[in-house]
């Protein structure tokens, strides 16, 4: 009996040693492949987004981390590709160094560039205004306020979408605006947007934005004539009871 039992007892040492082994040997051809189909599903996935057109992206996987190198086009195509990697590779850690493209922009003509792209945005609301600054290293700081909560981030997005931009700073904020202000606000834009002048604003974007704080009214945006820059705030000042009106309109640029 004890004989039998030894043989038995070896025999189940034996068996859990091979498939141990064979487990072993079974999750190492795992890791290896895996490594392989993370990559390939990486690859394809930026084919499917189009993250490759105009950009050189590579992927590298190893040790449970993907690294990302090459150059892209904008800030946004960057860290849309970390984003795409790290969803095609659960589990891995994603490093991203990909670099952006030199611009040969100057600040200003980034901001502009960013301004205009808002600007032309349909996420870009009558009631909300926006203003921005950028630096020679490329960080744009996005300033004003939103009517919508969503609204600010399709700003950063857009933003980072525009060749130049290395970083966005966001500082828009949610416009809270009392009974009195929206009354106001809304009288406001009654005046602008009746005239014969913008009466075909209701078909585009709003180049006129209105902002009212504490019945303190901001015009923003952009007009065709130099001389509706002052026509539109004498327009508010005298027709409301706006306790002050700040002027921020400027000339719309010709193509």
């Amino acid at each position: 009996m004890r004989s039998m039992r030894q043989r038995t007892t070896a025999i189940s040492v034996i068996t859990v040693v091979t498939l141990a082994l064979a487990g072993a040997a079974a999750l190492a051809a795992q890791d290896k492949d895996s490594a392989e189909t993370v990559q390939a599903r990486i690859v394809e996935k930026f084919k499917q987004t189009g993250l490759l057109l105009g950009n050189d992206i590579q992927a590298a996987v190893a040790d449970k981390t993907v690294t990302l190198t090459g150059t892209t086009r904008n800030l946004f195509q960057k860290e849309q590709a970390g984003r795409e990697a790290q969803g095609a590779a659960k589990g891995y850690k994603v490093v991203n160094t990909i670099v952006l493209a030199p611009s040969g922009l100057s600040p200003q003509q980034i901001a502009e560039a960013v301004m205009a792209a808002i600007e032309n945005s349909p996420s870009y609301f009558i009631f909300d205004y926006v203003g921005l600054a950028a630096t020679p290293e490329g960080v744009v700081t996005l300033k004003g306020w939103t009517t919508y909560p969503w609204s600010a981030s399709d700003f950063v997005k857009i933003a980072q979408s525009q060749p130049g931009v290395r970083k966005v700073e966001n500082e828009i904020q949610r416009i809270l605006s009392g009974d009195s202000d929206q009354a106001l606000r809304l009288q406001v834009a009654r005046l602008i947007y009746i005239r014969p002048t913008t009466s075909s604003f209701s078909r585009m974007n709003a180049p006129v934005h209105i902002l009212v704080q504490n019945n303190v009214v901001t015009l923003g945006g952009t007009v065709d004539r130099e001389a509706d820059i002052d026509a539109f705030e004498r327009l508010v000042r005298y027709n409301t009871a706006a306790s002050n009106v700040i002027n921020f309109l400027r000339l719309r640029k010709k193509d």
